[in-house]
């Protein structure tokens, strides 16, 4: 694996990390919730977030908290 293709995945993996912590500051779990939300909805708006349930925190894009 050459220098630039290094440095690209380790760009890629610290904005999807920091996407990541978006979801997580918004009720989801980090670690894989928040990543698998960054593929499935990108960064979140003001609606989306994660509500409290029995089996875990749970996307919605009704977050009002």
């Amino acid at each position: 694996m050459n220098v630039k293709t290094k440095y690209t995945l380790a760009a890629a993996a610290v904005g999807w990390t920091f996407l990541a912590s978006q979801w997580s500051g918004k009720g989801c779990d980090f670690v894989p919730q928040s990543y698998a939300l960054v593929l499935s909805h990108g960064q979140p708006n003001g609606s989306e977030g994660c509500k409290v349930e029995t089996d875990g925190p749970q996307y919605t894009d009704q977050y009002d908290r």
